[in-house]
């Protein structure tokens, strides 16, 4: 096939400078398909310092798992969210999880800044990258991606090793969960919002808790994932048990009285553990876990 600006005959053999201007052609031909190779591969793969030192959390979740990882000394700033473990109330913050400081991020000239996309919005993600600041997403959504999702940050940040050993305990965890011998299907609500009334529904992590240790989602029908629901609606669905993360939020729901949870005196506060994807979220699923064995 002929280069574009250079000509052939067919019957004249090519002269020594026609075979150079073909060679220096198709050199640069292979070099830029070679530079958007390598493109392709810089955008799949992220790129970071080899033992990031400066890092910069944007949500609790991801905080929890860096403390997780041994690398709280390493944190330099994060959400105002952030409050666990205890030493992270000591660390200086970058505003709200959703609107963060871009400035006050950049003053911190972090290796690193860990969001999510299950809270963090995307332009936010978007303007630090066009600053030029390495970022990470962290996103487990569901319960099965966790551990992986733990051991991609691991290497992102280089403790694979330790990513991977509490990678496995997490896979144990969940399976010790799994293989326990299980009684009555009981029909379940996970409330997290009474005003409006918000629920856990189907593909969520909740979700997934639910059937791990043979709970049915009362809510698990319902087209979306967190669906608001009329108080009516709430009492159709009739759920023998009902767990909660606020006491007020508790206190409200009491007062219910058509409903069967209520009426058993099953209405369960949880703590904010189970409301996040890192490793803490095991101790949140062992309370859970109490919780169905103390019912009769």
């Amino acid at each position: 096939m002929n280069t574009p600006g250079v000509s052939y005959s067919a019957e004249v053999p090519l002269s020594f400078r026609t075979l150079l201007v073909h060679v220096q052609v198709s050199l640069k031909i292979t070099f830029f398909l070679f530079l958007g190779v390598l493109g392709v591969l810089v955008i799949i793969t992220p790129v970071v310092a080899s033992s990031p030192e400066r890092i910069v959390s944007l949500a609790p979740n991801v905080t929890e798992t860096l403390y997780a990882l041994d690398l709280g000394d390493r944190v330099v700033a994060v959400s105002r969210q952030c409050n666990y473990p205890r030493e992270v109330k000591k660390k200086p913050r970058i505003g709200d999880m959703v609107n963060p400081s871009l400035e006050l991020i950049m003053s911190f000239k972090p290796d690193v800044v860990v969001l999510t996309d299950d809270g963090n919005p995307k332009v936010i993600w978007d303007r630090l990258r066009e600053l030029k600041i390495f970022t990470y997403v962290y996103r487990p959504r569901r319960l099965q991606e966790l551990p992986g999702e733990i051991v991609k940050l691991g290497r992102v940040l280089d403790v694979p090793d330790k990513a991977e050993k509490i990678a496995r305990h997490i896979e144990a965890t969940l399976k010790f969960y799994g293989e326990r011998k299980k009684g009555k299907e009981r029909k379940a609500l996970f409330i997290l919002q009474v005003n409006p009334l918000v629920v856990a529904g189907t593909h969520t992590a909740i979700d997934d808790i639910f059937s791990l240790l043979g709970l049915k989602n009362a809510a698990g029908e319902l087209p979306l994932s967190y669906p608001t629901l009329s108080r009516e609606k709430m009492v159709s669905l009739n759920p023998e048990i009902i767990f909660v993360g606020h006491d007020s939020s508790r206190q409200e729901i009491m007062k219910w009285k058509e409903v069967r949870a209520v009426q058993r005196g099953y209405v369960f506060q949880m703590s904010e553990s189970l409301f996040r994807m890192s490793p803490r979220l095991m101790n949140g699923i062992g309370e859970m876990a109490q919780f169905i064995q103390s019912l009769p």
